[in-house]
């Protein structure tokens, strides 16, 4: 096994190996899917695996949690992971996938495959840790085997000594963000915020509340239509809406919560031949007014999304360093995921 690149862990890459040496008893961050396989040439569907596998880098990764001065992923030239069959019956198949769950960040190979015969079905079992993939990529990689396995022998193998590099020049592209412009950007981003963290609710006198339940049921439709009209995206809409339940919690008209972006608005036409990890976690800032309409309010929120995107991820921990605040304290206690 030859290495061929080296180069940093992204800051969720990071997160979620702390999170796995902090709850190492756990195996939340290892994703599976069980695939119903409907090819008849089960021989050539591996081999359409091993091409994509091989083709792309991410799955030749190892990493480097905890033992030098940064955190590194080792790109090698060629693909490490398990394949192996069984036969089974259809009420054994959950059983058999739990157990392939046993995959630690600090050994290889970090995805496996588990092919499971039953007397009527065939089922492919595909085991990976999170810090390989995440949704989107897993997805585009079920997709492109299906389309390999549509070409002839001669395109199999060409896929499989294609070596791609889009992922080590997406993480290059995301290091030039981190560089002194970007820092510039959030320390005054944030460094004026004097808000207040989400707080605790185990802490809030409920003699000092009264609480009511309502039940609004609001269609995905007219949602989109709603934000069509108003020209604004309805992650934005979201966004604003959460920003809003803050400020009523914290009774402060400037808030702050950790967001999380595909990282893939960027990629600039390159998304489709991306496969890894893109993830990033930002700092959102909103301040409302009483001054100021719903509408502007969204145009707001929406326009500092775009000119966050084009800055450079930034962690928990940095942020805690612009605002002066301790690692078991933070700001942006929540998060806001929209998919």
């Amino acid at each position: 096994m030859k290495i061929l690149s080296v180069y940093p862990m992204t800051e969720v890459q990071k997160g979620i190996a702390y999170e796995c040496e902090l709850h190492d008893h756990t195996n939340a961050y290892v994703s599976q899917a069980i695939i119903e396989i409907h090819y008849s040439d089960k021989e050539k569907y591996r081999k359409c695996w091993h091409a994509i596998l091989n083709h792309y880098e991410i799955f030749r990764t190892k990493f480097v949690f905890g033992r030098l001065n940064d955190d590194m992923q080792v790109v090698t030239d060629d693909a490490n992971y398990t394949w192996s069959e069984q036969p089974c019956l259809e009420e054994e198949i959950e059983v058999i996938a739990k157990s392939e769950k046993d995959i630690s960040i600090n050994d290889l190979p970090l995805t496996k495959f588990k092919v499971l015969e039953t007397s009527e079905v065939t089922y492919l079992v595909w085991t990976f840790h999170h810090l390989l993939l995440d949704g989107w990529s897993m997805s585009a990689t079920l997709d492109k085997v299906d389309r390999l396995y549509e070409s002839g022998d001669k395109v199999i193998d060409e896929k499989r000594n294609n070596l791609n590099h889009s992922y080590s020049d997406y993480i290059k592209s995301s290091l030039k963000n981190t560089l002194k412009e970007s820092e510039l950007f959030w320390e005054n981003y944030l460094n004026d915020f004097r808000g207040e963290p989400f707080p605790n609710i185990s802490t809030v006198n409920s003699d000092h509340f009264s609480e009511k339940s309502r039940e609004i049921k609001v269609s995905y439709p007219d949602i989109f239509e709603y934000c069509k009209n108003k020209k604004i995206t309805v992650a934005a809409l979201f966004e604003t809406t959460w920003a809003k339940l803050l400020s009523l919690y914290t009774q402060r008209k400037d808030v702050l919560f950790s967001a999380i972006d595909s990282g893939r608005s960027s990629l600039e036409g390159r998304n489709d031949d991306l496969i890894g990890m893109t993830i990033q976690r930002r700092s959102k800032r909103v301040r409302l007014s009483a001054r100021m309409t719903i509408h502007e309010l969204l145009r707001n929120v929406m326009d500092d999304d775009l000119e966050l995107q084009q800055q450079g991820a930034l962690s928990l921990r940095k942020e805690n360093s612009i605002l002066s605040v301790g690692n078991n304290m933070s700001f942006s206690n929540t998060t806001f995921v929209f998919e």
